[in-house]
């Protein structure tokens, strides 16, 4: 039976102990599968089974106590673009556990970010990512995690490839009521008529989870509130795929909001999707969030 704590989910490093690393090698090999006991004695993890196989998820959060009111999580993007590990050099626990300390700080509220599927010490492999054992599995670690600190108001920011998990995420949990998704991959015939022909998101591969596809899946809920934000010059998440899963969303009767914002090197805009999510969940109307996000009052 679990016993939260306030600091469960941190990874402190004790003097003495070596800073937990994560290999870029598994980035594309992919990270082994400890067992289930191993998995638990982890502290910051949740084992999850999909279709009788299970894995070992990591995450990391700030914030969290036995009774929490609000959380947001954080849905990551990929580390893995054109064959190649990208934006990989924060794979160490301290990195990760500093992250999530500074992101609860700034947001006011207890913060999760979950490590996907051979990322960040996950068991499995991101070479499969967006396909649909990785949102299983997803689903199953933020159940449990809310579950494990009886949150009672949460919501879901995605930034890029973790925006199309933050869309399965909507459709498995429909009491959430503030989810954003940033420089998102939301319409995969969207990339590819905004021109993408060949990219990291491989609108092309079998099994790829195309969130637009499932919009159908998402009950329309009047309290529920959608941020979709992009930057027009984004190379990887082309805005073009934004929009039309905006529109899609807007005329299913969807409250959502469509956001232009620019992203570190065009395209970074994670902390920006999290404030919008933080700042929904605290009331604030979207008028003033639109505001608030123009007036650079957030830096990612």
């Amino acid at each position: 039976m679990d016993n939260p704590s306030e600091n469960r989910g941190s990874d402190a490093n004790p003097a003495g102990k070596s800073v937990e690393e994560f290999p870029i090698e598994s980035v594309l090999n992919g990270v082994p599968c400890p067992t289930k006991s191993e998995c638990q004695a982890l502290g910051n993890s949740v084992w999850v089974e999909v279709e009788g196989q299970g894995d070992c998820l990591r995450y990391w959060s700030s914030g969290l106590t036995k009774q929490t009111p609000s959380a947001v999580f954080y849905i990551h993007g990929d580390r893995l673009w054109l064959g190649k590990p990208t934006r990989y050099d924060d794979n160490n626990a301290a990195a990760q556990q500093e992250y999530a300390t500074k992101a609860a700080a700034s947001l006011g509220m207890a913060f999760v970010t979950i490590a996907r599927p051979g990322l960040y010490g996950s068991s499995g492999a991101h070479s499969a990512s967006r396909q649909m054992r990785e949102m299983k599995l997803v689903a199953g670690a933020v159940r449990q995690i809310i579950k494990r600190y009886n949150i009672k108001r949460y919501g879901f920011a995605g930034q890029s490839g973790g925006g199309s998990v933050a869309s399965y995420l909507l459709t498995k949990f429909p009491d959430t009521k503030c989810v954003a998704f940033s420089a998102a991959c939301l319409s995969l015939g969207g990339l590819r008529r905004a021109g993408q022909i060949a990219g990291g998101y491989d609108y092309g591969a079998p099994g790829i989870y195309d969130p637009i596809a499932h919009l159908s899946e998402v009950k329309v809920d009047p309290d529920r509130r959608l941020f979709v934000i992009g930057d027009e010059k984004d190379k990887g998440a082309l805005f073009l795929n934004l929009v039309e899963y905006y529109e899609a969303a807007k005329s299913a009767g969807h409250d959502v909001t469509l956001i232009r914002s620019e992203g570190l090197g065009n395209h970074i805009l994670d902390a920006t999707g999290q404030h919008a999510v933080s700042w929904c969940l605290q009331g604030v109307p979207t008028s003033e969030i639109e505001m608030r996000i123009a007036n650079k009052e957030v830096i990612n």
